[in-house]
């Protein structure tokens, strides 16, 4: 049986305290593997994307969506065009200011991992939470299992 350590004295777990561990340890592994695992994919995409923009950026012909002023009028383009990627990538792009080789260059040589480990804590806190939710509503459920139980033993 599984002991945990609890102000200094051993305490044995139940057999729902048991089921318990192993569903809040899955449950937070599954929230938690979800940045781990994409991190290579996001990393790869986001390097290609930031290839197709500054490709785009030296074509001649999306000189004006890189340079001009916003306009909404743009969003309207098909996907398939070349200029789209910029005006995806001015969408993240703080007030739709101009874009720049040396704008993407910046944020290049920024810290990819500090969203990673954003993703990664915020993961096991929602587990934790999780994890404390199943606990009390496992330990409701089983109260009102006994006090049900207490209703229908033959009264002496």
């Amino acid at each position: 049986m599984l002991r945990v350590l609890l102000k200094g004295k051993a305490m044995k777990l139940n057999g729902w305290q048991h089921l318990w561990l192993v569903v809040s340890v899955a449950i937070t592994t599954a929230i938690v593997w979800q940045p781990i695992s994409e991190n290579d994919l996001t990393e790869a995409a986001r390097d290609r994307f930031n290839l197709d923009t500054v490709t785009a950026l030296r074509n001649p012909a999306c000189a004006e969506y890189a340079n001009a002023p916003w306009q909404k009028s743009w969003k309207e383009l098909s996907f398939n065009e070349p200029c789209q990627v910029i005006l995806i990538a001015r969408d993240f792009v703080p007030n739709h200011a101009p874009l720049t080789e040396a704008y993407l260059a910046a944020k290049r040589e920024q810290n990819p991992g500090e969203s990673y480990w954003q993703n990664v804590w915020t993961g096991l806190a929602i587990g934790l939470i999780l994890s404390l939710l199943l606990y009390a509503f496992g330990w409701i459920a089983a109260k009102a299992f006994k006090w049900i139980a207490r209703m229908w033993k033959p009264q002496d």
